[in-house]
């Protein structure tokens, strides 16, 4: 289960840099640096770098009515290293995009989720829209 929370997490941020999206989003700019910034903070182990790419009362609603706050996902984020990052930067697909809004899939997984990003492009919430 830590694993895929994991994938969640993290395939919202590689989305935004994918070359497999469907649409750009309005400032991609902004979301290679989100995407540059998770992956720096992931190889550095850097809970303070990797939280404030996250808005203050973030919340990822997981499967199983599980809950994860900023503080859980940050804290998870940082457990892994960049080999998994540049694992998941490969398996993850983006199906959906709109404004500060889209839906991933993991190549490797069954698992869809859904995130939000705010208008100062933090991750403001997630959820799994199928386990």
């Amino acid at each position: 289960m830590k694993f895929q929370v994991f994938i969640f997490f993290f395939s919202a941020l590689l989305l935004l840099a994918s070359g497999e999206e469907t649409k750009k989003p309005e400032d991609v700019d902004k979301g290679e640096k989100l995407v540059q910034s998770m992956l720096k903070g992931i190889e550095l182990k850097n809970e303070k770098m990797i939280g404030d790419l996250f808005e203050n009362d973030f919340v990822y609603a997981a499967c199983e009515n599980k809950t994860y706050k900023k503080e859980d996902a940050v804290k998870l984020v940082t457990s892994f290293g960049i080999e998994m990052a540049k694992i998941m930067e490969k398996s993850t697909k983006i199906i959906s995009i709109g404004r500060h809004k889209f839906i991933t899939i993991v190549a490797e997984s069954t698992i869809t989720s859904e995130f939000i990003v705010s208008k100062n492009w933090k991750l403001k919430s997630g959820r799994t829209v199928h386990c």
